[in-house]
């Protein structure tokens, strides 16, 4: 008689006689074999069983592009590896960022930190540091002023704009008054003028009215010229002094109507 490599079956050989032990023996090894494995496979399965060991080592490859549904245990660990690694902005999910999240929110409103707003949108006054506060400007220190009017003179050093008109259509080829200020006290004035040509050249001159101390003034800004199609600004801007009382006046001629449109302010300086 022979037994069988693995778990020691009975084999009888030709010769044997039929022994009913032979095959009770083979059915209870086949038994109890069974029963271990089944043991075995279940104990694998239970909670806590899937050790570090079990699992053995995994790198995370922070290139895997982040997306939903199921995944490899690899997989889900390498799309977090790049989701952090956005996070922090360095080259690798490994490296430690620069600062964390609760030291950024530390630092709102504090010195060296992030500037906060408050309820009204703006940034708190207590917050600007040195930049100049509103009114702080002098008549020997450029800063912010608010003003509704060319600052007279010993005002404040300021620019203010006194006078603005956007995207006026020039709707015919006569003159058009695109804008129009006239100042209370004399002073300094800068006039801007820019055009957007629609759909082809036409042909545009800008001229500007104001009174100075000689009397009636009437300046050329713009000759007649032919303008492209886009936006430009119409020559330099043109200072002037002007008196009060007197308007300063805006005017555009274009040679085909509907085809420019006016863009100009003037401004105290």
């Amino acid at each position: 008689m022979q037994n069988t490599t693995n778990y020691a079956f009975r084999k009888p050989d030709l010769t044997d006689n039929y022994a009913i032990g032979d095959q009770n023996a083979n059915w209870d090894s086949a038994d109890t074999q069974i029963k271990s494995a089944q043991t075995a496979a279940a104990a694998a399965v239970a909670a806590g069983a899937a050790t570090d060991t079990v699992i053995g080592n995994r790198t995370i490859d922070d290139t895997v592009t982040p997306s939903t549904g199921p995944n490899t245990t690899t997989n889900l660990f390498s799309m977090l590896g790049k989701m952090i690694k956005a996070i922090t902005g360095e080259t690798s999910w490994a490296t430690l960022p620069v600062t964390s999240i609760k030291a950024l929110f530390n630092s709102k409103g504090a010195a060296s930190g992030i500037a906060t707003l408050d309820s009204g949108g703006q940034v708190p006054a207590g917050q600007l540091g040195n930049v100049p506060a509103v009114n702080a400007a002098t008549t020997t220190v450029r800063g912010t002023v608010k003003a509704a009017a060319v600052p007279a003179a010993g005002d404040p050093v300021a620019l203010t704009r006194l006078g603005n008109a956007i995207e006026s259509l020039l709707a015919t080829t006569g003159a058009t008054n695109v804008l129009s200020y006239t100042p209370a006290v004399a002073g300094n004035f800068l006039i801007y003028v820019s055009a957007r040509v629609i759909t082809a050249a036409t042909n545009i001159t800008v001229e500007v009215d104001y009174t100075d101390a000689g009397g009636a003034q009437v300046n050329m800004l713009y000759p007649l010229a032919s303008v492209p199609l886009g936006t430009h600004m119409l020559n330099f801007p043109l200072f002037i002094n002007a008196v009060a009382g007197s308007p300063i006046t805006v005017k555009v001629t274009a040679g085909t109507a509907n085809q420019a449109y006016i863009s100009s302010s003037i401004v105290g300086v």
